[in-house]
Parts: structure tokens; sequence; C-alpha cells
């Protein structure tokens, strides 16, 4: 038995100096670090600058990925944003990415099993009042089921569509198209559906690859996020501009987001933003990119400048 006490005691020792390391990893790593947002980093109706004529595939559209992101596990995994959903479209940020889990009836922001302690109603509602103020604007919002629903009284399909029509009513955009030009998208939210089952949007959920770059009907999309080295992932992100400039797909979604699959803590974003965001930005200001939309972690009030500013250049 003491044999037994013994061992249960180490094992107690081990778990509080793993826990103890992860918390100080937590605490140096948690993200990119933000700022209070002043005057000069509002860019709140950048868009009626552009001509209502523009085709969607020719302007330069900062978004985010795992928009709703804000809290993390230890520290370790989970955290991709420092500034929440009014703060990102305050900043000019147009394209929002937001993960879900069913829960009951709620549908709750996630990142995999990291709650992000907002629900997809508060969203819908800080957009909703965001487009209302500034009809000038338009908005995407990707959808995906990000971990499997608990105890739900209706299917995730019918929730999300629930939740849009409720909280947006006529500034929802159902339909299945991207829409042509800045003219046609203004003042509207619009859906791209990652999740399966959507009468909806913009369907990309039967074809979304994994970790890679590819074709989805009238999307173009790169998404290699478990990557070897960060100049990998600067060649993919250069590599979609190319295709950007060919013009031949409605939208290409360049995820410049992404981790390193042999690094340490696993899954964590902040490490890689913290190296790509800047070159981004230069490749921006030299004028070096195409017009895609640009979903990023970790975004600030300067990168999403670069992203819109490339428009009037």
């Amino acid at each position: 038995m003491w044999i037994k006490n013994i061992l249960l005691g180490l094992l107690a020792l081990i778990c509080v100096a793993l826990i103890t390391v992860l918390v100080i990893l937590g605490v140096a790593n948690s993200g990119v670090g933000a700022r209070e947002l002043d005057e000069n980093d509002m860019m709140l109706d950048w868009m009626s600058r552009l001509d209502d004529k523009t085709p969607l595939n020719e302007v330069f559209i900062p978004g985010t990925h795992d928009s709703g992101a804000l809290y993390s596990f230890l520290g370790v995994s989970g955290k991709c944003q420092s500034y929440t959903i009014g703060e990102q479209l305050s900043m000019g940020v147009r394209f929002f990415d937001i993960r879900l889990q069913l829960r009951g009836s709620e549908l709750a922001v996630v990142h995999s099993f990291v709650d992000q302690k907002l629900t997809f109603d508060a969203v819908l509602d800080d957009i909703k009042a965001f487009i209302t103020e500034n009809p000038s604007e338009f908005v995407i919002i990707s959808i995906k089921e990000d971990a499997d629903a608990d105890a739900p009284e209706l299917p995730f399909e019918k929730a999300v569509e629930h939740a849009l029509s409720e909280h947006l009513g006529s500034l929802l955009s159902t339909s299945a198209e991207v829409p042509s030009s800045v003219g046609e998208a203004r003042g509207k939210v619009h859906i791209v559906s990652r999740y399966s089952g959507a009468s909806i949007g913009v369907p990309a959920h039967s074809g979304w690859a994994d970790s890679t770059s590819f074709e989805l009907g009238s999307l173009y999309v790169q998404d290699y996020y478990a990557i070897d080295s960060v100049e990998a992932k600067m060649g993919d992100i250069k590599n979609a501009f190319l295709v950007a400039s060919e013009k031949k797909y409605a939208l290409v979604l360049n995820f410049t987001s992404c981790y390193l699959s042999e690094g340490f803590p696993p899954a964590h974003a902040p490490t890689t933003a913290k190296l790509i965001n800047p070159q981004l930005s230069e490749i921006l200001n030299g004028g070096e990119a195409a017009p895609c939309v640009f979903v990023s972690d970790f975004v600030t009030p300067e990168l999403v400048r670069s992203i819109i500013e490339c428009n009037f250049k």
C-alpha cells in the first residue's frame, strides 16, 4: 500500500510540475498583444471608397481565422485573435471565420475543444449593428461546425440558419453565389457554408480539403495550416497571389494562419503569426500582393490598414 501511495504522490507532483510549465508557457506565449484602439485605427467605412462596379475578386479584403478565438487552453492552444469581433469590424476586417458548437438549442463559439465564452447570437448582433450603421460595407461569414453537438435539440444546420435569419433579417444574403460586384454586395452579410446540410450561402462543406490548396466551385482556397517552416508558408501565400492575379475565381481565400507541425507548444498560432504578419505587411506595402481575402491570425490595425490601402494605390 505504501508503494502505491508513493507512486500516486510522484504522479501528482509530475502533474503539478507539468501544469506549472504549461502555465508559464501560456503567460509568456499567450498571443500577440493587443493595444487599445484609437481613432487612427478606425476603418469603419473604407468600402465607401470602392466603385460599385468593382468585381469582388479585385478587392483586397482583410479577414480573420478563428475570428472569435480569444481564449486558449493554458496558453498552449486555442487563441488566434487579440481583438473582439466588434473591434475587428471597426478596424476594417470584413471576413470572419466562425467556428461553432451546438449546445442544446444555443450555438457557442469554440476553437475545437476550447470554449470562447461567446455566442453566435452575440456575433450576429454585433455584425448587424455595424452594417446598419455603415451600409457602404459588406461582411462575409464562413461558418463551420468545430465540435460535436452537446445534447442537441435540433440539427446544427437548422440552428445556424434560424439564428442567421432571426438576427440579421433583411441584411442576410441567402444566395449560393459570391456577389459579382461591390455594389451587389454592399449592405449585406454573405455566408460561406462550411457545414453539412446547408441550404443557404456559398456551399463549401463537401470538397474542403485538409491543409492544402484547392479549388471549390467558384472559390480558390490556400489553407496550408500544418507547416514545416515559415518560409514554406510564405511561398504558399505568394502562390495564391499568382492564382488571384488570374481572376479566374470569384474569391481567393488566402489563409495566412498556420502552426509549425513540429513545434512546441503544438497548434500554437502566435509563434507563426509573429513571424508571418510582419513579412506579409512588407509584401503588401511593397505592392507585391494580389487581391484576395487575407485570413489571418492575430490581426492588428496596422496589418488591416496595409491590406485595405492596397485597394487605393
